[in-house]
């Protein structure tokens, strides 16, 4: 994802989406912030957890949003998701946020 190109033109597709979320996980160019690492404790979500959603899950377009000056997308499993953005700047996927989809 560290690249001299200038930041891509957002929001990105879905597609684009999955392979760079994919990509710095494989890399280990991400990092959770402190209200992700709040939500994991809270809703029993462990690092193995959000592996496999980052890994394994797809993002959801109807569900991207523009928010504090970024895009977010929600990266999802069938049991769990992750709202990520993406640092161009420093090169790495921000996790926001993590839910369960039984949460009301």
């Amino acid at each position: 994802m560290v690249s001299d190109d200038p930041p891509p033109d957002e929001p990105l597709h879905p597609t684009d989406v999955r392979r760079r979320v994919r990509q710095a996980h494989r890399d280990d160019v991400w990092y959770l912030t402190k209200h992700a690492k709040r939500r994991m404790a809270e809703r029993d979500i462990t690092l193995p957890d959000l592996a496999n959603i980052l890994a394994g899950g797809h993002c959801a377009p109807d569900k991207t949003t523009f928010e504090h000056g970024t895009w977010r997308y929600r990266i999802e499993t069938t049991k769990m998701s992750a709202a990520v953005s993406f640092d161009w700047y420093q090169g790495r996927l921000v996790v926001v946020t993590v839910m369960r989809h039984d949460e009301k």
